[in-house]
């Protein structure tokens, strides 16, 4: 975070400590695990990892979450469509 404007660095920092405390919640949250799974599936705020995605959604899913069902099947349909590269 160096060379970095202080409101920016300071963002970062709150970025990290919440994905932090996503993580530390999911495995008993459903809403905690979805929205990482979000942010690993889309790139938002975290590096794009369909496989932490895939994890996190199952994590929701399991827990109860319709929406992290959704997205599952559709990461699991277009990563075994033809021509797929993920």
């Amino acid at each position: 975070m160096k060379n970095l404007p202080d409101d920016t660095a300071k963002r970062q920092r709150q970025i990290n400590e919440a994905i932090t405390w996503l993580k530390k919640s999911a495995p008993n949250s459903a809403k905690a695990a979805y929205y990482l799974a979000r942010n690993y599936h889309r790139g938002l705020n975290t590096s794009q990892d369909l496989n932490l995605a895939k994890k996190y959604y199952s994590i929701a899913s399991s827990l109860g979450d319709t929406r992290a069902e959704r997205q599952l099947a559709e990461i699991n349909r277009l990563s075994t469509a033809p021509g797929s590269t993920t």
